[in-house]
């Protein structure tokens, strides 16, 4: 695989790391961003490996920094559970601002992510920037038929989690769970008590 052109336009260069939904590669290709805090696909295709299985290949820009969820290990991974580098309200506030302002510009769309958590945040490498990605369960505002629990239990909507998904999708829970994690950047924990009293 490594070597590989794909779809004639993308050289892989290195596997990145094993996904659920399969392997993750890192691969060449320059393109602008359409939002500065949503990661850009670039392209989707199916192609065929060297060994003769088909796979669906998603072509997303790269993010070196790694996901929330790691950074928030990396700020709480000594033994007194301090925080291990420096941290500010502000870059709290900044990186929630980043948050809503990707879900300004894809709710405008009509998209409902479904899925926010920090799993589903990727950052720069200086930490300065944070992108929306992971759209593997979105749906669109349109799609008011579509009802069902979906996207990561401490991060849903309290609506959802009292109809048991007997209600339909919103936007809601998009902002919802940013709100979650704007208490997780401020506290580095989720007050499971603060939530379920809301629920």
């Amino acid at each position: 695989m490594i070597g590989q052109v794909l779809n004639g336009k993308y050289k892989v260069l290195r596997e990145l790391k094993e996904a659920r939904e399969g392997k993750v590669y890192y691969v060449v290709q320059d393109q602008e961003n359409d939002h500065e805090y949503v990661v850009k696909l670039f392209d989707n295709f199916k192609f065929t490996a060297p060994n003769g299985l088909q796979h669906h290949a998603l072509i997303l820009e790269y993010m070196p920094g790694g996901d929330l969820a790691q950074f928030f290990e990396k700020m709480l991974n000594n033994e007194g559970g301090e925080q291990e580098l420096p941290w500010a309200q502000n870059d709290a506030l900044r990186i929630s601002a980043q948050l809503v302002l990707a879900l300004n510009y894809i709710h405008g769309k009509n998209i409902m992510h479904r899925d926010i958590k920090p799993e589903n945040i990727l950052m720069s490498a200086d930490g300065q920037q944070v992108k929306i990605a992971d759209f593997n369960i979105s749906r669109t505002a349109t799609e008011t038929f579509y009802t069902g629990v979906a996207g990561s239990m401490d991060y849903l909507a309290p609506e959802l989690v009292k109809t048991q998904g007997n209600s339909p999708t919103s936007f809601c829970q998009d902002i919802w769970a940013v709100g979650v994690i704007f208490q997780m950047l401020c506290t580095f924990r989720i007050d499971l008590t603060i939530l379920l009293k809301n629920r």
